[in-house]
């Protein structure tokens, strides 16, 4: 019985022996059939298994955000509509709005006046009279992009039309205790999609080299 497997993220090929009598198969275990001798003979197929462990960076205007320690994860939910025809006892349901959660990341002290000036762009609006009221040119979109041991790109999302909508640029400062200083930062946005030009590649010669041990030994 094959193992099950958590559906994610990259495919690797294991081999299935299936037993054949005269080019028939068949899910017997015997050497052999009568006097007719059966013949094994190797297939190969694929399997889902899941990596063991990812990086990650942020990427806003093509240039990677230097500093990143978190971002919270991408949620969506989609409102559920109720409705009930005349005479029928049955409510039914139907999908309303959807609506995304909020992008929250954890930011270093990092020296990145551009990417900073940008954070602050919301609160100064109004402040200016062309720029009242108006999220013009304040709106970007911004990049997440796993990767592998092996510096690899694995899965990207872009994440559309953000702007910041809560920024904390000091965390509480205590003299008696030694921390780094993480700012927090909340993107709102109108939605993600992953970008599928990005392939999903191979295992790392190693480990595929690690897997086939392990195969090996669990038939012997």
């Amino acid at each position: 019985m094959p193992e099950l497997l958590h559906p994610a993220v990259y495919v690797e090929e294991v081999d299935t022996v299936v037993r054949t009598i005269d080019g028939v198969p068949t899910s017997t275990t015997s050497s052999t059939w009568g006097t007719r001798l059966v013949k094994t003979r190797i297939v190969r197929r694929s399997r889902l298994h899941p990596r063991r462990c990812f990086g990650f960076r942020l990427k806003w205007q093509g240039r990677d955000v230097a500093g990143i320690e978190a971002i919270g994860g991408l949620d969506c939910t989609t409102d559920v509509v109720e409705y009930r025809e005349g005479g029928n006892p049955i409510v039914r349901h139907e999908p309303g709005r959807t609506k995304y959660s909020p992008l929250m990341l954890e930011w270093g002290l990092v020296d990145d006046p551009e990417f900073e000036q940008w954070l602050n762009s919301v609160r100064r609006l109004g402040a200016d009279p062309p720029d009242a009221a108006s999220l013009k040119g304040i709106r970007r979109d911004v990049r997440i992009e796993l990767f592998d041991e092996a510096g690899r790109t694995v899965l990207a999302y872009d994440v559309f039309r953000c702007w910041p909508s809560a920024l904390r640029m000091l965390p509480a400062l205590d003299a008696r205790t030694l921390t780094i200083p993480v700012r927090l930062i909340r993107l709102e946005n109108d939605g993600w999609e992953r970008d599928l030009a990005v392939p999903m590649p191979a295992p790392p010669v190693g480990e595929r080299k690690h897997g086939s041990r392990r195969r090996r030994a669990a038939r012997r």
